[in-house]
């Protein structure tokens, strides 16, 4: 089930819908081939304290939680 937004109603927020979003998230940039996702790469090397679930979180909620948006935007 995907956690996407999709529709006019208000998003309502849970914990459930975070976490598979997050979930949803990291496995969407699993399928992303290193020579793709470098600028991730470094990301975690130099500051792996931003590449965290909160900064994940900020990504989802710009693209109301569309995970295959997000993931080329993180």
């Amino acid at each position: 089930m995907s956690s996407t937004y999709q529709g006019n109603a208000p998003l309502i927020e849970t914990p459930e819908l975070l976490t598979s979003a997050v979930k949803e998230l990291d496995d969407e940039l699993a399928k992303v081939p290193n020579n793709k996702k470098k600028w991730f790469a470094t990301a975690l090397e130099r500051a792996p304290e931003l590449c965290d679930v909160v900064f994940k979180l900020k990504h989802l909620r710009y693209e109301l939680f569309n995970v295959e948006v997000s993931k080329t935007n993180v």
